[in-house]
């Protein structure tokens, strides 16, 4: 069930608009997430059980470094591999709807991502700066994720780039279009 409950001991619940939050749960998804997860608490205390989709910039606009940044790196594994699979079923449409879906879904995906391992932490046990030290290790932000993330990017886009442009050469020289420069 989600979330899990941080602690047998939680203080009384602090209720939002559409979720309760324990002063525990706040504590441990603030460990989890590091610098700027205020977001991430915004998003946890106004998020409606049965409608997962709020939207993230960061991304729709950087997918895999995002991903990355965050230490999904399963998500991004798929969201890596989907979006193109989506472009070659619908060209042009499928992988603008995959980004689309990713920015989407992305927030729930940390959020689930954080709960995974603050239920990690309540089955080992672990209390205080230790529980701390374990959340912050299973999710803060990776740099190198977020570097490497952009790198691959770029390295596919540049790949794909070369791949066309052979592409339409080899169809303007079948077309007899290109001339040899004099």
């Amino acid at each position: 069930m989600w979330p899990p409950n941080s602690s047998p001991s939680s203080d009384a619940p602090t209720t939002g608009p559409a979720t309760s939050i324990s002063k525990d749960m706040e504590c441990d998804l603030g460990h989890f997430y590091g610098p700027r997860g205020s977001a991430y608490l915004a998003y946890f205390r106004r998020r409606r059980p049965g409608f997962p989709l709020s939207w993230s910039w960061p991304a729709f606009g950087s997918w895999i470094a995002w991903f990355g940044y965050r230490r999904l790196w399963r998500a991004g594994l798929v969201a890596l591999v989907v979006p193109l699979i989506a472009d070659y079923v619908a060209p042009g449409v499928g992988g603008l709807l995959t980004y689309i879906a990713i920015a989407l879904l992305a927030k729930e995906v940390c959020l689930r991502h954080a709960f995974t391992a603050v239920a990690a932490a309540d089955r080992q046990g672990l209390v205080g700066d230790a529980r701390a030290a374990f959340l912050r290790d299973a999710g803060t932000v990776s740099w190198a994720g977020a570097i490497g993330g952009t790198v691959l990017v770029f390295g596919l886009a540049a790949l794909w780039t070369y791949l066309m442009m052979d592409q339409i050469l080899q169809q303007l020289d079948a077309a007899g279009l290109l001339q040899p420069l004099e």
